[in-house]
């Protein structure tokens, strides 16, 4: 039996067309927005694996109908009417992102964490009046609920031997081309292997679909069992069936036939089937769901820039169906994407990208900050460290330089480094000194709070990685100039790193900041200069005596002191030379 049906698995493949785009938006349609706001995608009728966003929450995507016969994918709302709908539809759950504004918004696509293409727009068209992408730029459709999985309207209006229309018109009841097919509502990637007691969702397919029709649908077994009884149905909705089996394993086709077409149809393709497994392993399965994130990249993160998350997934014996994913430290400082898992007992995975908000006015501080992924009773933390800001203008980072005003809350502390150098040469873990002059101009006193450390990317590299580990609190008076010192213990190699101050005025939660560029050399021996002669005496005695890679220095005027009797010697033996020549002579 395992043969027979390790013969039946097939692989479904993924069609992406390169000159993918997102096509329409929706997003005031008439009356209450709720189901009825949709984005059309151009170029592919797949978009597993994909993610739609707004500027405030993403959402991953439910296969609703699959149609391969369109270059179309609509993503809409739950409770949305795809009747009228020929292409591929998907669920972005009970809204898109945070409901599209409409004033203005941004969309974003993904695949697969990489951002495939985005959208701006403002409040251009009149309500129940989409956007249509048309030459490079995004116009008010010339039609009244837009074109949701068809040629755009300014396209229509504009191609001047365009018959499409017409010919279903003319054809309804003359002849037609008719096709029957069923797609699976797949939420295990390639594999219809389904559990006993899951869901299976699936679409009657006709193609084209521009006629009155009724389809008979049904389940049976391999030996023509009949599971599900037969039903009639006039529409491509979705429909579902929930197995039910008392063997390990069992092989189910879904069936359907053509009953009736308001045409004459010339293809004999009327009916048609797909296998579907079912396993019984139930009372294997974990019943209690798991979140488990893998990985955040990239590591170096700033504000403002977006972030990637790999997250895993088991969905076990619960209703509950979505994962919320963001980011916070006391409050949230992302957006937040749902991830939807539709079917118990199952394993998924995901790359899941999250926008961090801007700190161009330094709303934030630097440091720690969780990814939560929270959702079928379940809640998962991981620790990202966010540091610096993303593409903010200049003029509204806020950065203070050396003695500026601080402008936090109108408060007149001024500050400045001293004794500051860009290039440090060190032994071992010599401590970085630097001094701060802070002042007080202003008529009451504040309490302050410094420390600095020495970082590269997001890793420390000063007193063991504790960036405070040199905090200093005080209270600067009314009108008091004030001198600290910071020192810093390094623990890294030679090379380039940052070097940030922070300064906190009356415990708010944004500090001030001084970030500075330093090179640190290190070295084991302090270099010899090249041009000085060290003198080795034959006497070694505990004085000169040069042991291991410790050098003795002595003074100009110590050095003259130890050779001034070697120098009266030489003038007195140069004497009796002299006094011998003469008397010679």
């Amino acid at each position: 039996m395992k043969k027979i049906i390790l013969l039946m698995i097939f692989i479904f493949l993924i069609d992406l067309v390169s000159a993918l785009r997102i096509n329409e938006i929706m997003y005031n349609p008439a009356g209450n927005d709720n189901n009825k706001e949709f984005i059309e995608i151009y170029g592919t009728n797949n978009l597993t694996n994909y993610i739609i966003g707004d500027s405030e929450t993403n959402d991953s995507l439910i296969i609703i109908n699959y149609n391969n016969k369109s270059n179309y994918s609509l993503i809409i709302e739950e409770g949305f009417n795809i009747s009228l709908v020929n292409c591929s539809v998907f669920s972005a759950g009970s809204s898109i992102g945070n409901n599209l504004n409409n004033d203005e918004d941004s969309i974003y696509l993904y695949y697969n964490g990489t951002l495939i293409d985005n959208a701006n727009y403002a409040d251009s068209a009149e309500e129940n009046y989409s956007l249509e992408f048309f030459n490079n730029s995004f116009k008010p459709s010339l039609i009244k609920g837009g074109t949701p999985g068809k040629i755009n309207s300014y396209y229509f209006m504009n191609k001047t031997n365009n018959t499409n229309a017409s010919d279903n018109e003319n054809n309804i009841n003359g002849e037609c081309n008719i096709t029957l097919g069923i797609e699976i509502k797949e939420t295990k990637k390639y594999f219809p292997v389904y559990n006993n007691k899951e869901t299976i969702e699936f679409c009657n397919i006709i193609e084209p679909d521009a006629y009155s029709f009724e389809i008979e649908y049904w389940v049976e077994d391999l030996f023509g069992n009949i599971i599900k009884k037969p039903y009639n149905t006039t529409n491509s909705n979705k429909k579902s069936y929930t197995p039910s089996i008392e063997e390990e394993e069992k092989v189910l086709i879904i069936k359907n036939r053509l009953l009736s077409i308001n045409c004459s149809n010339i293809n004999n393709k009327t009916s048609s089937e797909k296998y579907v497994i079912v396993k019984n392993e139930n009372d294997a399965l974990d019943e209690d769901s798991h979140i488990e994130i893998k990985e955040a990249n990239p590591e170096d993160i700033k504000f403002g820039e977006t972030l990637f998350i790999d997250l895993k997934a088991y969905k076990g014996n619960t209703n509950k169906n979505v994962i919320y994913v963001y980011i916070k430290g006391e409050e949230k400082i992302s957006e937040t994407t749902k991830i939807y898992l539709k079917s118990k007992y199952m394993e998924y995975e995901f790359t899941i990208p999250l926008k961090l908000k801007d700190n161009c006015k330094r709303k934030y501080n630097d440091g720690e900050y969780e990814i939560i992924a929270e959702g079928l009773d379940e809640k998962e933390e991981y620790i990202v460290l966010i540091e610096g800001l993303g593409n903010c203008p200049e003029d509204e980072t806020n950065n203070k330089e050396e003695g500026e005003k601080a402008e936090n809350k109108e408060k007149d502390i001024q500050y400045k480094l001293t004794g500051y150098n860009n290039t440090i040469y060190i032994e071992n873990k010599t401590g970085i000194k630097n001094s701060l002059n802070i002042y007080n101009p202003d008529t009451e006193p504040y309490n302050i709070t410094v420390y600095s450390y020495i970082y590269n990317g997001p890793k420390c590299y000063s007193d063991e990685g504790n960036r405070e580990s040199n905090k200093l609190r005080f209270n600067l008076k009314a009108n008091e100039n004030r001198t600290i010192e910071l020192k810093n213990d390094f623990e890294g190699d030679s090379g380039d790193y940052s070097y940030k101050i922070k300064i906190f005025i009356n415990d708010e939660k944004t500090a001030e900041e001084i970030t500075k560029e330093i090179k640190i050399m290190k070295k084991d021996i302090i270099n010899i200069n090249k041009t000085e002669k060290i003198l080795n005496y034959t006497n070694k005695t505990a004085e000169n005596k040069v042991t291991g890679s410790a050098v003795e220095y002595s003074s100009k005027n110590s050095k003259l002191k130890n050779l001034s009797g070697y120098i009266v010697a030489g003038i007195i033996i140069l004497g009796i030379i002299l006094f011998s020549f003469k008397k010679a002579q």
